[in-house]
Order: C-alpha cells, then sequence, then structure tokens
C-alpha cells in the first residue's frame, strides 16, 4: 500500500511538471493567434496593393482618366459606414469587457447593420458599373456613332440615357478606353435618350472588369474587400447570437474586433487609392 501511495505522488509530480503555465504578464494564445493571421493577411494585401501601384506607374494615364467614373460620393459614404461600425464595435468590445450583455447586443447589431449597408452600396455601384456601356453603332446613312450611357432594353431596341458623339476616325481609337466625360467632350455635351436598333450595334462594352486595367482592379480588390467584410459579419453575428443567449465571450470578442477594425483601415487605403488619388 505504501509503494502503491509512492507511486501515485511520484505520477502526479510528473504530471504537474509536464502541465504548461503561462506567465500571468504573457499574452494569451488567441490574441497571439490573431496578430499572426493579421499579419499574413498585411501581407495578402500588400500585394494586391503593389500590383495595383506597379499597373498604375506602367499605364498613369489610363488609370487618371478611367478614375473620373467613380463615384466619390457614394465611396464616401461608403467610408463613413465603416467608420462608425468601427465604433460601435469598439463599444461592443468595451461592452464585453463590463460584461455589459445588453449593450454588446445594442452594439452588435448596430455593427452587422452598418456593414449590410456597406455592402448594399457596393452592390448598387456594382450594378451600375455593369450598366453602362459604351456602344458604337451605324446608322442609315452608314455613319458610325459612339454612345455612352446607362441602358436598358425595350424588345430589339436599346434604350440608353447618355451621350452620343460621331466615331472618332483615327485607327487608335479604343472602346477599352472610352470614357463618358470623353464622349460628353466630343459630342455636344446633352445628356438624351437614345433607342440604338441591335442590329446596329458593331461593338459594346460595359464598364465591367473586362474593360481595361484600371476597371479589373477596382472589381478585384473591393470584392475581396468585400469578402473579408462578410466573413467578419458572420464572426460578429456568431457572437450576437451567443449574446442574445445571455453568455458574453470578452475574448473572442476582442480578437473579432482587432480583425474588424483592419478590414476598415483596408477599405480606406482603397478608398484613397481607387476613388481620391
Amino acid at each position: 500500500a505504501v509503494g502503491s501511495r509512492r507511486t501515485s505522488t511520484a505520477a502526479k509530480q510528473a504530471m504537474g511538471e509536464m502541465t504548461m503555465e503561462y506567465p500571468q504578464s504573457a499574452a494569451p494564445p488567441g490574441r497571439v493567434g490573431i496578430w499572426i493571421f493579421l499579419a499574413s493577411e498585411i501581407m495578402f494585401f500588400m500585394g494586391l496593393v503593389g500590383s495595383y501601384a506597379l499597373f498604375r506607374y506602367a499605364e498613369p494615364a489610363l488609370f487618371a482618366s478611367q478614375r473620373g467614373v467613380m463615384n466619390q460620393w457614394m465611396g464616401g459614404i461608403n467610408t463613413a459606414i465603416l467608420v462608425c461600425s468601427s465604433f460601435t464595435m469598439a463599444m461592443s468590445v468595451a461592452a464585453a469587457a463590463s460584461q455589459n450583455r445588453r449593450k454588446l447586443v445594442v452594439c452588435l447589431t448596430a455593427t452587422i447593420l452598418l456593414a449590410a449597408g456597406f455592402l448594399a452600396i457596393k452592390g448598387w455601384e456594382y450594378r451600375d458599373k455593369l450598366t453602362h456601356f459604351t456602344l458604337v453603332a451605324h446608322g442609315s446613312d452608314g455613319k458610325m456613332t459612339v454612345y455612352d450611357g446607362h441602358v436598358h432594353w425595350h424588345g430589339r431596341i436599346l434604350i440608353l440615357d447618355g451621350y452620343a458623339a460621331p466615331r472618332p476616325d483615327t485607327s487608335n481609337w479604343d472602346i477599352h478606353l472610352a470614357t463618358e466625360a470623353q464622349i460628353r467632350a466630343m459630342g455636344d455635351g446633352v445628356e438624351r435618350e437614345y433607342d440604338v436598333p441591335a442590329n446596329s450595334i458593331v461593338e459594346e462594352m460595359n464598364d465591367g472588369p473586362w474593360k481595361n486595367m484600371f476597371f479589373g482592379c477596382y472589381f478585384l480588390l473591393t470584392a475581396v474587400h468585400a469578402v473579408h467584410l462578410i466573413g467578419g459579419m458572420i464572426a460578429v453575428g456568431v457572437l450576437l447570437v451567443i449574446g442574445a443567449r445571455k453568455k458574453v465571450l470578452p475574448a473572442a470578442t476582442e480578437y473579432v474586433g482587432v480583425y474588424w477594425h483592419f478590414v476598415d483601415l483596408v477599405w480606406i487605403v482603397l478608398f484613397v487609392m481607387l476613388y481620391l488619388n
């Protein structure tokens, strides 16, 4: 019996030696993990932003002309929305730390609603770009006309709200580089509604990612950011459900908050690059 007790005591001592105890001053593993994850995300976005910078350096005139089609008001509103969501997310972290469940639920809900508003505006911007066309069509007299504006179909007739001008005779004119401002300057500068028969259209191009390098970068960068934002919304939604079930997770809320602020910061960089600079 004495030998058995000694064996048991020795086993307990051995297990105690194998148990890892973190110093009180050490960062929790979760906090270290989120910062390692963000480091990888920073490198990922640096690659995307660096590629954009190289393309812009190679084609400065293209990027300068195409950037004028961006809706700065909508981009600015979206920026303000995400800044507000960072504020509500910070309040969520503070509420979780103080175990204020009611405030936590309210702030997390506000964060999700603000993010949903951002995505709704971004969806509107995408639709605005994809329905904005540049067309080249021939008339009954055989002359070529360039149209630029938003379109919708009425049977076999395409209705375009925008501008028209004679197609330049120069061989280096490229529909991929045409802008609304260019067509407006080439014509009389008056916005009208034009009926364009489908069988008269020779060339057509909308402001999608296939139009030119600028729009390819715009759609890629903003779509990747939107995916990251949706991922953050899912994490916030999980915390909201847990909070609604009367449980508060301060550490998890802090980690999600750090990620959320990072995603918001990325958007501010993209806004300056794509809309302003």
